[in-house]
């Protein structure tokens, strides 16, 4: 994804186009979704020959109009991006909501793909019952992978070879947590090759066993449970996802923090002036942003004007100021936070945390 965003910085053009919108993974729903792209494809054509010079108005207007035949959303996900100028175009399917929107101006809005850098990130599945284990690597979009070597693990010795002794109280348990310990110490060895967040898919009564006996609880994002042995790896991670989520949107609250701390130590800026020189002098450490949060305006150098009325047009006109933002501290190395509106209000929607 961070590939993307700077091979869409390299590419911008004085006229970009990003077609942003939401998509359906099944059919019949996904038929809306060809509609959806025209109606907002009709939209960016009428601000591109508005706006930018004909030549390239007619340029773009004609690759829009190749990708409304040619894009196949029987493979849609949750959302598409399009990017289009009169040199490039690019697309992305996504796995979260976006704001359905088309937007011409003098970069490619990246903030869904930023967004989608922490809302996407690769996870394992462990799979995991009485009798048997199984890991599940997903990465972002629909792609899966059934870990082998390591795994699948069948307790034949711990479980079904001593079905006397676990008819006795409290040995049953105890030869469970046998099992899933031996099932741990090959999910260490995953991690150390690479380590990413673990869903754990099992029963409630199954999961409180393995937390007892797992070497690296903070490597746990969180439990998903029900025997699904017999799920196809796509149900399994379809459902697994929703537990990341909440997960990865658990620790971005939690970043919420290093506001107050920031701001005690004189190191917060939250006037967009300040903001913008800040991240392009290297000082820019973390962006806090609040989700939805727009601000069209006119960018000039290093002087930003906000528009009040919501609108913005001329020369220097931008039709997003977050996005320019959000790209240049992308750009210089820092990194961004997407959080809740509410706790941004004293911030007035965004806030730079600087490095010092």
């Amino acid at each position: 994804m961070k590939n993307l965003i700077e091979k869409l910085g390299a590419e911008a053009t004085a006229c970009n186009v990003t077609l942003i919108f939401n998509t359906h993974r099944t059919s019949p729903d996904n038929q809306q979704d060809s509609i959806q792209y025209k109606n907002l494809m009709k939209e960016a054509v009428q601000k591109v020959k508005t706006n930018c010079e004909k030549p390239r108005a007619e340029a773009i207007e004609k690759t829009l109009l190749t990708l409304a035949d040619d894009l196949d959303h029987n493979r849609n996900a949750d959302s598409m991006l399009v990017f289009v100028n009169e040199n490039f175009h690019d697309l992305v399917r996504l796995d979260i909501p976006v704001e359905d929107r088309a937007i011409v101006d003098r970069t490619f809005a990246v903030r869904d793909l930023v967004k989608a850098m922490h809302h996407q990130q690769s996870f394992y599945a462990l799979v995991l019952s009485r009798d048997s284990a199984r890991v599940l690597k997903a990465v972002p979009g629909d792609e899966i992978a059934e870990l082998e070597g390591n795994f699948p693990i069948e307790n034949d010795t711990l479980y079904v070879d001593n079905k006397l002794k676990s008819s006795m109280a409290g040995k049953s348990e105890h030869m469970i947590e046998e099992f899933f310990n031996r099932v741990d110490k090959e999910m260490q060895e995953v991690l150390k090759n690479e380590a990413l967040p673990i869903v754990v898919c099992t029963e409630e009564r199954n999961y409180h066993h393995y937390m007892n006996v797992t070497d690296k609880k903070e490597a746990i994002a969180g439990h998903l449970n029900k025997n699904r042995m017999d799920y196809t790896a796509y149900e399994v991670v379809k459902e697994a996802r929703k537990v990341l989520s909440t997960y990865l949107d658990r620790k971005n609250a939690d970043r919420l923090s290093e506001l107050n701390e920031a701001q005690g130590k004189n190191m917060l800026e939250s006037d967009l002036n300040q903001v913008w020189l800040a991240i392009h002098e290297g000082k820019g450490k973390t962006v806090f942003v609040a989700e939805g949060f727009h601000q069209p305006g006119k960018l000039n150098g290093t002087n930003i004007e906000v528009s009040e009325n919501g609108e913005s047009n001329g020369p220097d006109a931008v039709a997003d100021l977050v996005d320019e933002i959000i790209t240049a501290q992308i750009k210089h190395g820092g990194d961004v936070v997407f959080a809740d509106p509410e706790a941004m209000n004293g911030f007035k929607g965004l806030a730079l945390v600087t490095r010092y």
